[in-house]
């Protein structure tokens, strides 16, 4: 008679699993087909089979673990166990296999006589952990090492997640910051960029920048950072934003500084020709009116320069700009525009303030005449009432004057100076 092909069997078979029966008492070990070529032999090549098949062919390490597992079935700790064991290949290699088992049948007196069980194939999956863990391992060092904050924030603005380097960089405790408002950590000028920044990117699938905005460091100072970010949304819902911060507070310096020197006058820190010509414009704004255009030139540079070096004429304009420092009030427009000239621009002054100006300017060098450092100013002004009129036109009739000035007092300041005790 024909044996009945049983549900059980097709449901192992569908499974590709392979089975194992043992008789426990014996030793004998039933196998079928797919539990000997998952390690690469026929079965007949395996034959004869018993306990000691399977013992030489685990790992040695998982057999300890198996025979730890068996002995809770087997005084019924356990009713069944499952464990991910290796066992041996016929190349060599190890693959991983799902054993599962339990006790059939026991003796009369309840020692386990027949004990059943599957192994399935599980190399590839197990690859696919191992794979999958130390891809999460390699992130959790990035993570750890890398330089940039990492961040999770929620459409509120509470922190959800940090990376270790928001401690290094901003000398917080993650634990601190967690679940609670990114606002304080802003700076108040900041806050609305941020906002308006967040609320651009919602329901948009790109990545979006945004720089030099502030950050208060645990220290009290505030650091310059930027940001790239994407919005994180799921069913048509904003649920988070996802991005980097990163540190450019050394780069918004250096390019602040970069910019300051293509500006400003570096021997005397004036503003220079060329932010001239970038802010005119502002210059001649209708509210600055009516506006106060000086000219200031040092008398005798030349002579100096050539008599006594270019050192020596360097120290006279410095003290030259630190005068018209110290004696004008508005101090947005001052600048060096030639060797020995000097340009200012006071908005909302008359011909009464630019004389005023000029006799704290004269007191000054007074001063420095009593403590021998000599020094003249060729000084010169003209007041813009008319917008109409062109600001260089302006700039011209304060130049005249100044030269006027200069032509009345050029020789006898030289030949003061001769006979200062600085120089001889």
């Amino acid at each position: 008679m024909k044996r009945k092909y049983c549900k059980d069997e097709a449901i192992i078979e569908a499974m590709n699993a392979g089975t194992w029966e043992w008789n426990v008492q014996t030793g004998d070990l039933v196998i079928n087909d797919r539990w000997a070529s998952m390690v690469g032999y026929t079965l007949k090549e395996l034959e004869p089979v018993s306990i000691k098949t399977w013992e030489a062919l685990i790992h040695p390490d998982d057999l300890k673990t198996s025979n730890r597992l068996l002995e809770k079935v087997f005084n019924n700790t356990l009713k069944y166990y499952s464990v991910e064991l290796r066992m041996r290949h016929r190349d060599g290699h190890y693959i991983w296999i799902l054993d599962s088992g339990s006790v059939l049948k026991r003796t009369d007196d309840g020692q386990p006589l027949i004990a059943i069980g599957t192994h399935i194939d599980i190399t590839h999956r197990r690859a696919l952990q191992e794979k999958l863990a130390q891809s999460e391992e390699n992130l959790k060092e990035i993570l750890k090492h890398t330089k940039d904050i990492i961040y999770r924030i929620s459409p509120d603005n509470t922190l959800i997640y940090l990376s270790d380097s928001w401690e290094t960089q901003l000398g917080y405790t993650i634990e601190e910051a967690l679940n609670q408002s990114f606002n304080p950590y802003l700076h108040p000028k900041d806050k609305g960029r941020l906002k308006d920044f967040f609320k651009s990117i919602n329901h948009n699938n790109h990545y979006h920048t945004i720089k030099d905005f502030r950050l208060k460091h645990q220290d009290g100072t505030y650091h310059y950072f930027e940001t790239t970010a994407k919005a994180i949304v799921e069913n048509n819902t904003l649920k988070s934003y996802i991005g980097l911060l990163r540190d450019v507070t050394k780069e918004v310096e250096n390019q602040r500084y970069i910019e300051y020197l293509s500006y400003h006058d570096q021997l005397t820190n004036f503003y220079n020709r060329h932010y001239l010509e970038k802010s005119i414009n502002k210059i001649i704004d209708k509210n600055n009116y009516p506006l106060c255009v000086i000219s200031i030139d040092v008398n005798y540079l030349k002579n100096v320069n050539d008599t006594y070096g270019h050192q020596t004429g360097d120290e006279l304009l410095v003290k030259s700009a630190q005068i018209i420092r110290d004696n004008v009030t508005v101090k947005d427009y001052l600048f060096r525009i030639g060797g020995d000239e000097f340009l200012i621009f006071l908005p909302n002054t008359n011909d009464e303030g630019a004389l005023e100006i000029r006799e704290k300017i004269n007191r000054a060098i007074e001063v420095l005449r009593g403590n021998e450092f000599p020094l003249s100013l060729a000084y010169g002004f003209h007041t813009k009432t008319n917008p109409e009129v062109d600001i260089f036109e302006a700039i011209k009739r304060a130049d005249y004057n100044m030269y006027e000035d200069k032509k009345k007092h050029r020789q006898k300041d030289f030949r003061s100076l001769l006979k200062s005790p600085l120089y001889t």
